[in-house]
């Protein structure tokens, strides 16, 4: 089973497309986020001024 615990910077790869965040992504099974790293973003997003925009986006990635 491929798993991948991602941290804050593998995040922003995905936001931004990076070519082999998203070729690596999909063959995971399952990917992770630590509490920390989903608070870190959560407040990144919260304090960006694209927040309605941005919730959506933090649920579906």
């Amino acid at each position: 089973m491929t798993r991948w615990l991602l941290d804050s910077s593998a995040s922003i790869a995905f936001k931004q497309t990076h070519p082999e965040v998203l070729e690596i992504l999909p063959q995971a099974e399952e990917i992770w986020l630590s509490p920390i790293v989903l608070g870190e973003l959560r407040a990144d997003f919260l304090q960006g001024s694209k927040r309605e925009s941005n919730e959506p986006e933090l649920r579906m990635f």
